[in-house]
């Protein structure tokens, strides 16, 4: 009986925790990534097209240590895909993906970034994903489609 009191009270805390969770809509960055994270158990959807060049999309979860609060990576989501390279960049085809992500978790400041790059001289280069890339479409804050992965290729950013 005392353990289901005490599970109960921790899973109450963690869903009172995640409704103050900040939450983004997609939007560019000064930094020249998009970053996004819905609130709570919500999920949102979004359209990114390539502008010019052969561009290339990794996405990753962030979160703050729990030792400090710098903000540090997590796992790159992207490389789940069947379409990525080793380090999971994803390339963005001629006609743009749709795009899912969930809430990326309880700590108040977790979200996914999306970075870009495109081949420049021979390399990859990052590049500032605004120059690039144009996004629209976004439907942020809703009910989630599945908790399925299969649900959110190629750049599976449900994490939460």
């Amino acid at each position: 009986m005392k353990k289901h009191i005490i599970a109960t009270g921790v899973l109450a805390l963690s869903i009172v925790g995640s409704s103050y969770a900040d939450n983004w809509a997609p939007y560019f960055h000064e930094d020249g990534y998009i970053k996004m994270a819905a609130q709570g158990a919500l999920c949102g959807v979004f359209n990114i097209r390539a502008t010019k060049g052969n561009v290339h999309l990794m996405a990753q979860k962030f979160q703050s240590s729990v030792f400090s609060n710098t903000i540090e990576p997590r796992e790159v989501t992207s490389k789940e895909s069947e379409t990525s390279d080793a380090l999971g960049w994803v390339p963005l085809g001629p006609g743009g993906i749709r795009v899912r992500y969930d809430w990326a978790g309880g700590y108040s400041d977790s979200h996914y970034r999306i970075f870009c790059t495109t081949e420049q001289v021979g390399k990859k280069q990052i590049v500032n994903c605004k120059e690039y890339i144009e996004i629209d479409g976004i439907n942020h804050n809703t009910a989630c489609v599945s908790w399925q992965k299969k649900q959110y290729p190629p750049l599976y950013m449900n994490k939460g």
